[in-house]
């Protein structure tokens, strides 16, 4: 964090940040079969749209699905987070991320949703879910189940996205993809919890039959500083097929959050700003 310097004269007395500030931390969290792949250029982008606005951040992406229940990775991904991130979160990983939001707010500057819901799973989607699993053990891989959520996906199987998404599913694997199945299976029904306080942007599809735009208006709800945008022409896949267009939203989501809290507080240490002399 930066040094406060004291500067001295005989009418007043100013303080400035004499050392770099400390960057922002943005943690990508993906969707259920979904990797790296699926995020890394939103996060390019809406690094270079902070930069554009000021601001410095860096950016990971952390793939769900290493425990088998959701607090215990929960508590696995705040601890490699290390500091107080903003968490952008597609599908489960919105869940995941209101869950940290929840647990853990001190861990939260702010979160994003992007095509998620705060809503605890429907009990109509357990024997779809429980089929999905049971295909995927007896074939040792989730890839079907990846294929035949293409359809769901809006996407034509034999595309170049749709071949990228087959592949991401076969590097999640089955492992990985059990566990998200049990997230998604176990979530909490956040709807009636006490409104949270920390930023909150939730971005849904107009043509997401999956996580429908009444489910981000249902998030943005959650907190007293909530937000929703509703992309029409996106589908369940828009952190992917619309990277630039959300990046933008997001990085103006935090300009004014973070401008919001410096004028609150302006003397807070860790501030993302340039220096000030």
């Amino acid at each position: 964090m930066g040094a406060w310097r004291r500067h001295r004269s005989s009418h007043r007395q100013c303080f400035a940040i004499s050392s770099v500030p400390q960057p922002l931390r943005l943690i990508a969290l993906p969707g259920t079969l979904l990797n790296e792949a699926s995020v890394t250029p939103l996060l390019l982008a809406t690094c270079a749209a902070l930069r554009e606005r000021g601001l410095i951040a860096q950016a990971n992406v952390f793939i769900l699905g290493e425990h088998d229940s959701m607090t215990d990775e929960i508590n696995r991904i705040v601890g490699l987070a290390g500091a107080p991130c903003w968490w952008i979160g597609h599908s489960l990983g919105g869940i995941a991320a209101l869950n940290i939001a929840r647990l853990f707010p001190a861990a939260a500057r702010g979160v994003v949703c992007i095509a998620s819901t705060g809503r605890a799973d429907a009990s109509g989607n357990y024997a779809a879910r429980h089929a999905q699993l049971s295909r995927a053990e007896a074939d040792g891989h989730p890839l079907a189940v990846s294929l035949a959520l293409k359809h769901d996906f809006g996407v034509e199987p034999g595309s170049e996205l749709g071949q990228q998404l087959m592949a991401q599913a076969g590097a999640v694997g089955l492992v990985r993809f059990r566990n998200q199945t049990r997230y998604a299976i176990e979530r909490p029904d956040q709807t009636s919890e006490p409104p949270l306080s920390m930023p909150l942007l939730a971005i849904s599809g107009g043509l997401d039959e999956i996580c429908p735009r009444d489910r981000s208006v249902e998030i943005a709800r959650l907190s007293t500083r909530g937000k929703h945008i509703c992309l029409d022409d996106a589908t369940h896949l828009l952190p992917v097929t619309h990277a630039q267009q959300i990046a933008v939203l997001i990085a103006d989501f935090i300009n004014d959050a973070t401008l919001a809290q410096t004028l609150v507080s302006p003397f807070q240490k860790d501030r993302p700003h340039a220096p000030i002399h």
